[in-house]
């Protein structure tokens, strides 16, 4: 039963939903493009979020060497341009129920690049996101309402490849 529920979650979060609302399916090659480029992305992040506390190490020393905080700074500003690349390849394939993506790009923007103003538009575009989404993943939710519901079904697979048979669930709580 937790294998088709979770089937079903993935199904629901990860499909592409187009501009009537309508479920187009599973678009796995999209899922996995998009779940590389975002680890590509914080992967990118943490390495700039490095560079940026070795600056701040290297300045604060009381021995800081010019040179090097240049060579710093210039590798920090490549990092920035890398995951303004990657974070706008990942905007044009993300599907909109795929909403992690913007409040880490946000808080990235917030707090490790300074600018509060990105930041805040992409926590604000998750936000809305998330209110226009509810209701997709309010009927997906886990509860004794939804487990005990004489819609739940229960898939029974037995012998060989047929039949597969389905019951309803009854006194599930016994």
């Amino acid at each position: 039963m937790i294998r088709f529920e979770l089937q079903r979650k993935f199904s629901i979060q990860f499909s592409q939903k187009n501009l009537n609302e309508e479920d187009d399916g599973l678009d796995i090659p999209n899922y996995i493009i998009n779940q590389d480029i975002y680890q590509q992305v914080k992967d990118h992040m943490e390495k700039q979020a490095h560079m940026q506390h070795d600056f701040w190490k290297e300045f604060l020393s009381g021995k800081s060497n010019m040179l090097n905080l240049m060579n710093i700074s210039l590798k920090v500003r490549n990092q920035k341009k890398i995951i303004k690349k990657l974070w706008n390849n990942l905007l044009r394939s993300r599907p909109a129920t795929f909403l992690s993506p913007l409040i880490v790009y946000g808080t990235y923007s917030s707090l490790i690049n300074n600018d509060p103003v990105e930041g805040d538009k992409c926590m604000e575009q998750s936000q809305e996101d998330a209110k226009r989404l509810r209701r997709y993943f309010k009927m997906d939710e886990l509860n004794n309402q939804t487990i005990f519901s004489d819609k739940t079904v229960k898939l029974t697979y037995k012998g060989g490849k047929f039949p597969l048979e389905w019951k309803p669930w009854k006194n599930l709580r016994d």
